[in-house]
């Protein structure tokens, strides 16, 4: 009878263990749940968020527009308390009153919100700010969210453009804070620096005299400068979203662009017109490579694709579709015969032009790929991304050196010998030796003091 109670008591105890752990696991399960029907509804009405480093929780949410009235207003902080680790709100251009914005009272996990532009008035801030003693509001204008490309925490010094002049051995970078800044590998600090966009500078384009410098921005607006004097020479507008490529035709008469509108445009550089746009892809267009015959477009979107089109007449001329997550970036090597293509899964897809055969695939090791670069001997790929830069063997399908760097954006091949020139949300322009292994020097931009977020936008 003894051991039958203690049976009965052994099978009590564990019963009710599992029982407790399937009540914390349930819990936890339900809780998340209700978070990503949370993110869900914010994401669909408009809202933009911003992650915790590691990509789990939402730290921001960043509303801005005339949609977010009162009424909205009560379903949003009804969803935002189901985010738990939520720090910051900003309300930008938003049509809410000091009667609605009383709600935000409910939001006891934040510590900081941002109005700006709105039709809460003074005395509504006031009265907010007794109502939320521990919460700091602020009355100016929050740095935006920067893109909808990848998901990372950054700063406005973070570099997010780069190009190498033809000509020479400069180097121009741009920036979150909106300036282009140009290097020469002897110089210490930048040999020019001026503003260029109103927000972040998300890519750069040499012309091929190297006497011109496309810029296309966060404030949709592609500009064209004279590189010595820094003189805007044409202003391209046509973008209605975030301008993410440009880049010259081989004979600089032309100049393309992508970006957030799904668009691709073909600019005439003399008489300053939109030639035409290019519609197929169904999400964003982060990446553009012209082949260097200049008879040739390729594009990587965010719906998984490559597509080729014919210059220029914007012919569609066929869709590469291996990858299975957001393509990031595309390039043709220097001889016009391969064309690689990488997601931001790591997946890196080598293509036979002609043919549009995938001839090898890649496996990254540093996580996602932003950026890739053919050498002039037309061997080796580099790929940059997540957790630094990986060299390829083309021919092998090898994996040659590394180099450990965080969320680097931009790499391309700076000189004959093969240096290697990277850029990193770490606000560094670094010159790398690819046959030491090593960095041989490091250019800082200034860093700025708020982060902001890439936000994983579907």
């Amino acid at each position: 009878m003894a051991t039958l109670r203690f049976r009965l008591r052994t099978l009590l105890i564990v019963v009710t263990l599992v029982s407790v752990v399937i009540g914390v696991f349930g819990m936890r399960y339900y809780r998340g749940r209700l978070a990503q029907l949370a993110l869900e509804f914010i994401t669909e009405k408009g809202g933009q968020v911003v992650h915790d480093e590691a990509n789990r929780h939402v730290v921001r949410v960043y509303l801005e527009g005339k949609s977010f009235d009162d009424d909205l207003l009560v379903e949003l902080t009804q969803q935002m308390k189901q985010l738990p680790r939520l720090q910051e709100l900003d309300l930008v251009r938003v049509k809410i009153s000091d009667q609605g914005s009383a709600i935000l009272g409910e939001l006891k996990q934040i510590s900081e919100i941002h109005v700006f532009e709105t039709e809460i008035t003074e005395t509504g801030i006031e009265e907010l700010r007794l109502l939320m003693p521990g919460v700091a509001i602020h009355t100016e204008q929050p740095d935006p969210v920067a893109t909808k490309l990848a998901s990372a925490t950054i700063y406005r010094h973070a570099i997010v453009a780069m190009a190498g002049s033809p000509i020479d051995s400069r180097i121009a970078t741009g920036s979150g804070d909106g300036s282009i800044r140009i290097w020469e590998p002897d110089c210490p600090e930048p040999i020019q620096h001026w503003s260029a966009h109103e927000d972040w500078v998300f890519d750069l384009e040499f012309s091929p005299d190297g006497k011109q410098l496309a810029s296309g921005g966060g404030d949709n607006v592609i500009r064209i400068w004279d590189v010595e004097s820094q003189e805007v020479l044409s202003e391209l507008v046509g973008h209605t979203e975030d301008v993410h490529d440009v880049g010259y035709t081989p004979d600089g008469k032309m100049l393309i662009s992508a970006g957030d509108d799904m668009t691709i445009r073909l600019w005439d550089i003399q008489q300053r017109t939109e030639v035409r746009v290019l519609r197929g892809h169904s999400k964003q267009i982060p990446r553009l490579s012209i082949r260097p015959n200049g008879h040739m477009l390729a594009s990587a979107s965010r719906d998984h694709t490559v597509r080729l089109w014919e210059l220029p007449s914007g012919k569609p001329i066929g869709v590469l579709s291996a990858h299975e997550s957001d393509v990031m970036t595309v390039v043709f090597d220097l001889s016009g015969q391969l064309l690689a293509s990488a997601d931001k899964d790591g997946l890196i897809c080598v293509w036979e032009v002609d043919s549009l055969d995938l001839i090898r695939t890649l496996n990254s090791n540093i996580g996602g790929v932003h950026d890739l670069a053919f050498d002039g001997n037309l061997d080796t790929l580099a790929s940059g991304g997540v957790s630094g830069i990986q060299l390829w063997n083309v021919v092998s399908g090898f994996s040659r050196s590394s180099f450990d760097q965080e969320f680097v954006s931009r790499v391309c091949f700076e000189s004959a010998e093969g240096q290697i020139a990277s850029a990193n949300a770490a606000g560094e322009l670094q010159l790398l030796n690819r046959q030491t292994a090593k960095v041989e020097r490091t250019f800082k931009t200034l860093h700025g003091a708020r982060g902001l977020g890439f936000t994983d936008h579907q």
